[in-house]
């Protein structure tokens, strides 16, 4: 992505949501990163919020809720509010356990898929993960991964979200299925 076109973006930007393809070479490096990365540890920042997915087919709303959760400045409100104050303390995988059990969620769930805004497909081929800052390092969290994978320094949310997504990108370049949206303000 161009500079001038990501300049085009409102600001701040508190997060990226990117949608890519599953392959097997998605999966196969998806691998490989978990593995080395397992064995050679990695940074996290202590108040990243982030939990794993074990709903299927709720990669999206996994993905806005890390953007929520995560964005500095921006107070959730809400559900999310509520959601988040009641699941701080909790791992990663509890979190995805009162993710499942939230009635609320399951509702606004329920009704968007009634009115044709989201339909459930019985093969998953497209998978969104998100982007957010943390303590000065760009986070990739995606709840199928084992953990949140840490690109290194964040200068420009936008822009070094838009490098790891090329990432994405080059390593299926015959694929077209990519999607990315940024929340601002």
């Amino acid at each position: 992505t161009k500079d001038w076109a990501l300049d085009m973006a409102p600001k701040p930007v508190h997060a990226v949501v990117f949608l890519f393809p599953i392959s097997e070479i998605s999966e196969k490096h998806s691998q490989e990163q978990g593995d080395k990365l397992a064995a050679e540890g990695q940074t996290v920042a202590e108040s990243l919020w982030y939990t794993k997915q074990t709903v299927g087919n709720a990669c999206g709303t996994i993905g806005v809720l890390h953007a929520v959760a995560n964005a500095d400045g921006v107070p959730p409100a809400g559900w999310f509010a509520k959601f988040f104050e009641e699941t701080k303390a909790l791992s990663p995988e509890e979190r995805a356990k009162a993710l499942e059990g939230d009635q609320e969620i399951a509702g606004a769930h329920a009704a968007a898929e009634a009115a044709g805004e989201t339909a459930s497909q019985e093969t998953v081929e497209t998978h969104f993960i998100c982007l957010v800052p943390k303590d000065g390092n760009l986070y990739e969290l995606d709840g199928r991964k084992r953990f949140p994978i840490n690109h290194g320094p964040c200068t420009d949310v936008l822009k070094d979200s838009s490098r790891v997504c090329q990432e994405f990108i080059s390593r299926d370049a015959n694929e077209v299925r990519f999607w990315m949206a940024a929340l601002v303000g």
